[in-house]
């Protein structure tokens, strides 16, 4: 059974639970499990035969029990469980691309399960029962998947019918079936042609075979279905063509590691390459900035860099080459320093697809004229299919290919052909142009494991259909020509190789240099990585300037007396240390229940795309209760406590998570410049190593470089902070209603940018001594505004804090009146702006019950909007100074909204 077709009942699983069941959390590891398998061979089952699935990350026991059964058994008893449950016997609408899992569920509900039922639902307009907003998105996903529902890739195809085929040909001696599509992107079935007097012999063969179904006779050809559902035709012929197509391609210029989103190391990748034959591989992992694909940071950059450079004997040469992002405006992911460093530098585009022709054409225009960058990835950016999505494509960009082209032909930049079967982009169409322009073209499997290296082959596929397009191959050159090549490259656009001390490394040293007592290890720090049970061991580390020693502790009393032993200045602990405001206990039949299992620090990681725990979901409850014991315990000792959490930290210092090998995390360490037996320790466990984090963690606030997210009410989250103080200090104020998004704007501001942060509402408690309810505050404002000296003395007091600390940035919560805005302007000047935040009604109270954590009505929650101190809101919104942005779609939209502004007021 082939990868794909494994990894597709993981998904289809995965699917049914979260449309169904609403069940996330298992639903995202079976697409999990799936992603990590997703490929064209038999490689899992091999990993199966050596016992080496569970190595794979994503693959946990569960997973792999599943994965056995599906390969022993050829059926999934889960899977078949559930289409019976749900009565799921077609996948057109659960596995094409469009629809929410609500909305699909929905339909379910309606007794539309199919495509074809929806089509013909919406034109017998029997959709009553959606709202119209999901009426419009019901008549889009049918616009956008009417021509391709039933278009599998042209590799399920290939896959497929050469299993068949290999079926066919056992035993003969001489071939007697071949494989018979055309080159095509996609396709409605696969075609074999097998010589004449042989239907008896292949029809025997399906029969027999619990892989095929529907099997039909007609005439000369026979029809089945593959287990899969792919469409299979045998067409009976006098003779095959027999074409045997010589190795083109001497090398693979695009692959990803276990550095980045790749499922195998270097070495790994290296050693499968020269099963293929290959003479060379470039290795070009993810530059930082695309996280959902762990991309590296310029540190673990410049380690590749030597790592690659230090491998030798492996039979295959390896390049040192990056997949450097390209930004919204254009600009590059990594400084023209480390980008010099490399080989070669793929520039790839894989956010802000949307733009306006106008602002694409720029942005990749700036990209490829920087004189480091030698390769245009996957340079349309269409998608012909998806992760766990078995119909769907993705449209390319906004500006002609004609375009595209043209903007490497000036640039002197190659432009991709990248044969992963998902993308097959550039498209082939355009080959006979790129030949005419005398463009470079590089082929690039896109591999995230060694299984996808094979995708070599659709290249040398593709190639066939214009031959003449041999000569502008990269991957004809061998090793030096190509090095040669890419050097010339980059002489043409006159780059120099720069000196690569000029590469800043923020490491130990950088934040705590100048504070003697870390240096010296005058001051001690503990990090407790905390586990739910004292029946299970917990990471503990205590840190002594850059060294650390780590051990593995089981009861609170031996985390405790391990820590007195060193008298630190602070215990970081990796759990959380409160409840959510306004509970008392973690009951589920207690009142307190109503105020929800989740704190305020964990809704803001939420929105800022960090995928954090509620500290009361099942799973949580027994480690946030002995937190918070052993928490109290600690402090009963005079010692204080702060919580941390490490994944946050290490992705803040640019140290890779465990999730990516521990080896990884080590190397992060160790570049960050921390010294101890961690680092050669093979039985070191991942617990002992997020106890570092902590402890790191622990230093940075004793340092006072940190970000306290959450509330008085809760336990403050502490999280380092590295921006650097800025040379031209901003004050940025926020205005808008009510449930607007300011503070949670605020926040963002705080935590990734290090604003302090000052709010009006508390400068009123502050100066009138007064409670911090919305009633008490609203009442008391109104008064305050109707003196305009009152209103204007908020405004002084917090002049007044930001004097006394002026060289930092500040964010001011909550302007109401355009005293507060004038008061500013005539203060600070220039250094003064003011943002705007616009959100509906409905936006607005939805946010407003979920911060307060309550169910008010619309009526109970106009009433709020329109108190006498709400009202000269709106009229600030009209200021000319005022800048203007929109929270009313995801957080994601709003804090990239900002981005926007932001960049501008920079650049002032």
């Amino acid at each position: 059974m082939f990868d794909f077709e494994i990894a597709y009942c993981l998904y289809k699983i995965s699917k049914i639970l979260a449309v169904f069941e609403d069940n996330k959390y298992k639903s995202e590891a079976y697409f999990k499990a799936a992603m990590a398998i997703d490929a064209y061979n038999k490689y899992t089952e091999e990993l199966v035969e050596k016992d080496k699935l569970t190595n794979i990350d994503g693959i946990g026991e569960s997973s792999s029990k599943l994965i056995k059964e599906i390969l022993r058994t050829n059926k999934c008893v889960l899977l078949s469980d559930l289409e019976k449950k749900y009565n799921i016997t077609d996948y057109s609408l659960l596995l094409s691309y469009g629809l929410n899992n609500k909305l699909t569920k929905k339909l379910f509900d309606n007794g539309i399960s199919t495509f074809d039922e929806l089509k013909l639902a919406v034109r017998q307009n029997k959709t009553d029962f959606l709202t119209n907003a999901e009426k419009n998105n019901i008549q889009s996903f049918i616009e956008q998947n009417d021509k391709i529902i039933g278009q599998y890739l042209f590799s399920y195809a290939y896959c497929l019918c050469n299993e068949l085929i290999s079926l066919i040909n056992l035993n003969e001696a001489d071939i007697i079936a071949e494989f018979a599509n055309t080159w095509q992107e996609k396709t409605t079935s696969g075609k074999i042609h097998c010589l004449n007097n042989y239907k008896q012999k292949v029809l025997n063969i399906i029969t027999k075979s619990e892989r095929y179904t529907e099997i039909e006779v007609k005439d000369s050809q026979i029809f089945c279905t593959s287990q899969f559902g792919l469409p299979i035709e045998i067409h009976f012929v006098s003779s095959l063509s027999l074409k045997k197509h010589k190795k083109l391609l001497r090398g693979d210029l695009h692959m990803h590691t276990t550095w980045s989103d790749g499922k195998h190391s270097i070495d790994e990748m290296a050693e499968y390459a020269k099963k293929l034959g290959h003479e060379y591989i470039g290795i070009t992992d993810h530059s930082y900035s695309l996280r959902v694909a762990n991309g590296i940071s310029e540190v673990d950059a410049k380690q590749q860099i030597e790592q690659i450079k230090a491998l030798k004997n492996k039979g295959v040469k390896i390049l040192a080459g990056i997949e450097v992002e390209v930004l919204k405006d254009g600009s590059l992911d990594y400084s023209d320093a480390l980008l010099s460093q490399f080989d070669y530098c793929i520039a790839g585009i894989h956010t802000h697809l949307n733009q306006l022709p106008s602002q694409l054409y720029e942005r990749i225009e700036k990209a490829l004229s920087n004189p480091y960058i030698n390769i245009f990835a996957h340079p349309t950016s269409r998608l012909l299919g998806r992760p766990g999505v078995l119909f769907s494509e993705r449209s390319t960009y906004a500006i002609s290919t004609e375009q595209i082209m043209d903007i490497c032909k000036r640039n002197n930049v190659a432009i991709e052909f990248n044969s992963f079967p998902e993308r097959f982009d550039i498209p082939t169409e355009f080959f006979k142009k790129i030949k005419e322009n005398d463009i470079m073209l590089s082929v690039g499997t896109d591999s995230h494991s060694t299984a996808h290296l094979n995708c070599i082959e659709y290249a040398e596929m593709a190639i066939s259909t214009f031959p003449k397009i041999k000569s502008n191959l990269l991957n004809t050159f061998s090793a030096n020509k190509l090095l040669h090549f890419f050097s010339s490259q980059r002489i043409s656009k006159n780059a120099v190789t720069i000196d690569e001390d000029r590469i800043v490394t923020k490491n130990f040293d950088f934040f705590f240099g100048t504070n003697k007592d870390i240096m010296l290890g005058n001051k001690g720090v503990i990090g407790i990585d905390l586990t739910g049970s004292e029946n299970k061991p917990s990471g503990f580390a205590v840190m002594y300037g850059k060294n650390v020693k780590t051990d593995m502790l089981y009861s609170d009393e031996d985390l405790i007396q391990a820590s007195l032993k060193h008298n630190p200045s602070v215990v970081s602990i990796d759990s959380p240390l409160s409840y959510p405001a306004g509970r008392c206990c973690a009951k589920s039949t207690c009142d307190c229940k109503k105020y929800g299992i989740t704190r305020y620090c964990e809704r803001l990681l939420s929105s800022f795309g960090i995928g954090v725990y509620p500290c009361l979901i099942p799973s949580m409850v027994n480690l946030t209760t002995r937190g918070m014991r052993l928490a109290q315990k600690f402090r009963d000792l005079g010692i204080d406590v702060i919580e941390s959490y490490p994944g946050v930290a290490q992705d803040i210092l640019n140290i890779r998570r465990k999730q990516n090998g521990l080896e990884h995390l080590k190397n992060g360490y160790k570049n960050f410049g921390i010294v101890g037996d961690y680092f050669s320790s093979e039985a070191i466990k991942h617990d002992e190593l997020d106890a570092i984090a902590s402890a790191l963690v622990g230093l940075f606030y004793i340092n006072g470089q940190y970000v306290a997210l959450g509330n008085d009410a809760e336990n403050y989250l502490i999280v380092p902070c590295v921006v650097e103080q800025p040379t031209k200090p901003i004050v940025l104020g926020l205005t808008g209603g009510i449930g607007a998004g300011k503070t949670t704007l605020a926040e963002y501001l705080k935590f990734k940018y290090g604003f302090k942060t000052l709010r009006y509402s508390q400068v009123i408690c502050d100066l009138y001594d007064c409670d911090n309810s919305r009633s008490t505050l609203q009442t008391l404002g109104a008064e305050i505004a109707r003196d305009s000296e009152k209103q204007k003395s908020l405004s002084l007091a917090i002049i007044k804090r930001i004097e006394e600390n002026p060289n930092f940035n500040y964010v001011i919560d909550g302007l109401r009146h355009q005293i507060d805005f004038d008061t500013l302007k005539d203060h600070f000047g220039n250094q003064f702006d003011l943002l705007y935040i616009d959100i509906n009604f409905n936006n607005a109270h939805k946010h407003y019950n979920k911060r307060i954590n309550a169910n008010i009505s619309e009526e109970e929650f106009r009433a709020i909007l329109e108190n006498e101190s709400e009202q000269d809101i709106f009229i600030l919104k009209f200021l000319t100074n005022c800048n203007v942005i929109e929270n009313n779609k995801t957080y994601k939209d709003f804090f990239e909204a900002f981005e926007n502004y932001y960049k501008e007021i920079l650049c002032q």
